[in-house]
């Protein structure tokens, strides 16, 4: 089935199942968060097997521990384990 032959109106019913099928599957939406596109990464990671509220306390500590991303780059990844 090509792209272009399904009408708009079944591209939105296909996307509408998706979307239900990945609320069964994954639960409620992490709550949304405006970050910049590196922080965001890094939330992403943070938040793979683990809950939003777990994700948002290491994403707070990270940040905290560190003067700033750059410096977490530089550093060994024993000291950012530790935090």
């Amino acid at each position: 089935m090509s792209a272009t032959k399904i009408k708009a109106s079944e591209r939105q019913g296909i996307l509408n199942k998706l979307v239900n099928v990945l609320k069964k599957r994954y639960g409620k939406n992490v709550p949304r968060q405006q970050r910049p596109v590196f922080e965001t990464l890094v939330f992403a990671a943070l938040l793979e097997e683990a809950s939003a509220e777990a994700a948002e306390q290491a994403y707070d500590d990270l940040m905290g521990a560190f003067y700033d991303l750059n410096e977490t780059r530089v550093s060994s990844i024993s000291e950012i384990e530790q935090t």
